[in-house]
C-alpha cells in the first residue's frame, strides 16, 4: 500500500520537477525534500509550496509561495476528493490542524496495531482510506512566503497589564507599531493589497489546481469557515461538500458586530446555571445581576490588586472597564477557567480583583506555554479589507445593553488603529452576501461560543439550500478540534465518508455534554460547623515522617460552633476552643479533655503535637469530598477529609 504512493512520489519528483522548471505559469506546485516543519506519523506524505499570483486578477507580476502538507490516502481502492483543512485567525498556522491530525492519527494506528478495545473506532482513519489530507498555510501565515507579522506591535498588547499603560496610550503605541510594520514591508515590496477573503478564497482554488484535483471536500472551522463561504461564493463547481465548524455570517458589515451582546448573553448563561443551584446562588448573592454590578464597580473606579509571578516578581493590575471587557472575553474562551468567571464577578463587585486579577496575571506572565503562531499583522489585513471596526459603531445597536455597547466599542477600539495605519483598499459588497451554493453542508456550532455564536451558524445554514447545523449546546469555539472532539470527529467523519448522510447523521453524541459545573468559593469553617472531618494522614516537619492512620484507630476533629472544637484522637477525646483570623490563620486553645492509655500502634502523641502547633486552615472541595488541612509553622500538617 505504501510502496503504491512511494512510487507516485517518486515519478512526480522526477518528471513534476523537470516539468516545473519548463513551465513558469501560475499556480505551479513542486515538493520538497523532507519538509519546513516536523511530520512524525507513519504515513505516506508529501511538502512542498504552491506558487500563486500576488494578485490572481494578474494586477502585478508578484508571487507569493504556500507551504503544502499533503497526507495521502491509506487505502487500495479509487481515491475520492481530497479533505482540504483551512485554519482558523485569520493569521492562524497550518500546525494546529497538523498537529492535532497527527496527535489522531498516531492514536488510532495505535488502537489499529494493539487493540485492547475491539470496539474502539478510528474516526479519522476511516476519511484517510479513501482520501487524502490536504493543509496549506494561507497567504501572509506561518511558512508562506512572505508571512506578515509586526513583532513590535505583538509586544505591545501585553505589556499594559504590566505597565499600568492606558487604553489610548496603548492604541496609539500599536499605532506607531504598525506603522513601522507597514513601512518596512513596503520597503520589501510587499503589497499588504493583496492579502484579503477572496485572495485567500482564490489561493484554495489555486492550490486544488495545482494538486491536480478537479474537486476538494472543504473543512473549514472559525475563520475558516468564513472562508469556506467565500469559496463557495468565488468557486462553487470546485466543492463536493464542506463542513463550517465555528461559522461567522457574512452580512455583518463590521469584524466585531454583535460581540457585545453575545458575550453577555454567553456571561449570562453562566449566571443563569449559578441561580439555578441554591448553593451558588447562597455564596455568590444574586447571581443575575453580578455582569451590571462588577461592571458598575469598576466605573464607578478601578479595582487594583498585586499580582505575584512565578519568578517571585510583582506588580499591580488595574481592572479598568476596558480591562474587565476584554479579559472578561479571553477568559471566557478557556473552558477550564470559564466556570470560574461568575465568582470573578462576585468578588468584582465586592471589590476585589484578586482572582481576576490572578487569572489575567498568569496569562501575561506565562513563558512556559507553547503558544500557537499567529500572523496578527496578516489578521489586520484580511478583516481591514473586508470588514473595518469603526471608531463609531456603523451599525443598529438598538437594544445593547450598557456592558454590551460598552464592550463591543472597545473590541472595535482594538482594531481602528490598525486599520487607519494600513489603509488598505475594501472589498466589494459581495463579501458580505451570504453564499447560497447547493452542496451538503455541515454547520457545526458551540452553544457557549462567543466568537461564532449559535445565532450567526444558523444564519449561516438558513442561506445554504443543503444544510445542517448541529449545535453542540455545552461547547464553546469549535468542535472538531475541542473539548468534545471524540464526538465531533464521529460526525465528521461519517458526513466525509458519505456527504449525502446529512440530514441522517447521528448527532446523540451531543446528548451527553453538561453543562459546566460553577465554580464556587472554597468553604469557610462556618459552612461545615457541625461536620465530622476524618484525619487521612499527618505530616511531621521535625522527623520528616509521614504517618499513615492505624487501622481501627480514629483521629478527628469537629468544629461545634463558631468557638469550639472537638478533637478524637484514637482513644483520647478532647474539647477545644478555636479563634481564626486574616488568610486563614486559625488558633487552638486547651479546653477539656479525657485522657487515656491508647495501643502501642497509636500515633495521638503526634497527632497532639502538630494540632497543638497549628496556625493555619484550608479548606478545599474536591468532587464529593471536602478537604481540610491543618498546618503548623515548622510546615507539619493533618489532612482531614469529609463527605459534602
Amino acid at each position: 500500500m505504501r510502496l503504491k504512493y512511494i512510487v507516485a512520489i517518486i515519478i512526480h519528483l522526477f518528471f513534476g520537477t523537470t516539468a516545473v522548471a519548463q513551465d513558469s505559469q501560475l499556480p505551479r506546485y513542486v515538493p520538497i525534500d523532507g519538509c519546513f516543519t516536523d511530520v512524525t506519523i507513519e504515513l505516506a506524505y508529501e511538502c512542498g509550496y504552491v506558487t500563486v499570483p500576488e494578485f490572481h486578477d494578474g494586477r502585478t507580476d508578484g508571487e507569493i509561495r504556500l507551504a503544502v502538507v499533503r497526507i495521502f490516502a491509506t487505502g487500495n481502492g479509487e481515491n475520492r476528493s481530497p479533505l482540504f483543512f483551512m485554519d482558523g485567525g485569520p493569521g492562524g498556522s497550518l500546525l494546529i490542524n497538523l498537529g492535532l491530525d497527527q496527535a489522531s492519527i498516531s492514536s488510532e494506528l495505535d488502537i489499529i496495531n494493539a487493540p485492547e478495545d475491539p470496539e474502539a473506532v478510528t474516526p479519522v482513519l476511516d476519511m484517510l482510506e479513501t482520501r487524502d489530507f490536504v493543509l496549506f498555510s494561507q497567504r501572509g501565515t506561518q511558512f508562506s512566503e512572505p508571512t506578515l507579522v509586526c513583532e513590535e506591535a505583538d509586544e505591545i498588547e501585553k505589556s499594559p497589564i504590566i505597565t499600568g499603560l492606558d487604553f489610548e496610550t496603548q492604541l496609539e503605541r500599536t499605532r506607531s507599531a504598525y506603522q513601522s510594520c507597514v513601512d518596512a514591508y513596503t520597503a520589501q515590496g510587499v503589497n499588504i493589497n493583496a492579502f484579503t477573503n477572496f485572495a485567500n478564497a482564490d489561493d484554495v482554488n489555486a492550490v486544488r489546481e495545482a494538486l491536480g484535483y478537479d474537486q476538494i471536500l472543504f473543512y473549514g472551522e472559525s475563520y475558516g469557515a468564513q472562508l469556506g463561504q467565500h469559496v463557495m461564493q468565488r468557486h462553487p463547481d470546485i466543492l463536493e461538500a464542506a463542513i463550517l465548524d465555528g461559522a461567522a455570517a457574512l452580512s455583518k458589515v463590521s469584524w466585531v458586530q454583535g460581540t457585545g451582546p453575545v458575550l453577555e448573553q454567553a456571561i449570562n448563561t453562566l449566571l443563569t446555571l449559578c441561580a439555578e443551584d441554591a448553593t451558588c446562588t447562597a455564596k455568590l448573592g444574586s447571581p443575575d445581576s453580578l455582569l451590571d454590578d462588577a461592571f458598575a464597580r469598576v466605573q464607578k473606579e478601578p479595582i487594583s490588586a498585586t499580582y505575584t509571578a512565578a519568578d517571585g516578581s510583582s506588580f499591580e493590575i488595574k481592572v479598568t472597564p476596558e480591562v474587565l471587557a476584554v479579559y472578561l472575553e479571553e477568559i471566557y474562551t478557556e473552558s477550564g477557567i470559564r466556570p470560574s468567571i461568575p465568582l470573578m464577578l462576585s468578588e468584582l463587585r465586592n471589590g476585589n480583583a484578586s482572582l481576576f486579577t490572578s487569572v489575567i496575571g498568569d496569562e501575561v506572565t506565562n513563558t512556559t506555554a507553547e503558544e500557537s503562531f499567529v500572523a496578527w499583522f496578516m489578521h489586520a489585513a484580511m478583516v481591514c479589507s473586508d470588514d473595518p471596526p469603526q471608531r463609531e459603531l456603523n451599525y443598529d445597536t438598538t437594544g445593547y445593553s450598557e456592558f454590551a455597547l460598552f464592550a463591543e466599542q472597545v473590541f472595535a477600539l482594538s482594531y481602528v488603529p490598525q486599520c487607519k495605519t494600513l489603509n488598505v483598499e475594501r472589498l466589494t459588497d459581495e463579501s458580505d452576501v451570504s453564499a447560497a451554493v447547493n452542496v451538503p453542508v455541515l454547520v457545526l456550532g458551540g452553544g457557549l461560543d462567543v466568537r461564532t455564536p449559535v445565532v450567526e451558524n444558523q444564519e449561516v445554514t438558513d442561506s445554504l439550500p443543503d444544510s445542517r447545523l448541529i449545535t453542540f449546546e455545552y461547547s464553546d469555539h469549535v468542535q472538531y478540534r475541542g473539548d468534545f472532539a471524540p464526538c465531533a470527529a464521529s460526525i465528521v467523519s461519517a458526513f466525509v465518508n458519505d456527504p449525502a448522510s446529512l440530514h441522517n447523521l447521528d448527532a446523540s453524541c451531543t446528548d451527553s455534554i453538561l453543562p459546566p459545573s460553577i465554580t464556587l468559593p472554597d468553604p469557610t469553617i462556618a459552612d461545615v460547623i457541625g461536620t465530622e472531618f476524618i484525619s487521612t494522614g499527618v505530616y511531621h516537619a521535625s522527623t520528616k515522617e509521614t504517618l499513615t492512620i492505624p487501622d481501627g484507630g480514629t483521629y478527628s476533629i469537629t468544629f461545634t460552633d463558631a468557638k469550639k472544637l472537638s478533637l478524637v484522637a484514637d482513644c483520647n477525646t478532647i474539647n477545644a476552643n478555636y479563634v481564626t483570623g486574616d488568610n486563614n490563620s486559625i488558633r487552638f486553645e486547651p479546653g477539656t479533655s479525657k485522657l487515656m492509655t491508647c495501643p502501642e500502634v497509636s500515633i495521638t502523641d503526634k497527632f497532639l503535637t502538630v494540632i497543638g502547633n497549628v496556625s493555619e486552615f484550608n479548606l478545599v472541595e474536591i468532587d464529593t469530598q471536602i478537604v481540610l488541612v491543618l498546618s503548623a509553622e515548622d510546615e507539619s500538617n493533618v489532612v482531614f477529609s469529609a463527605g459534602k
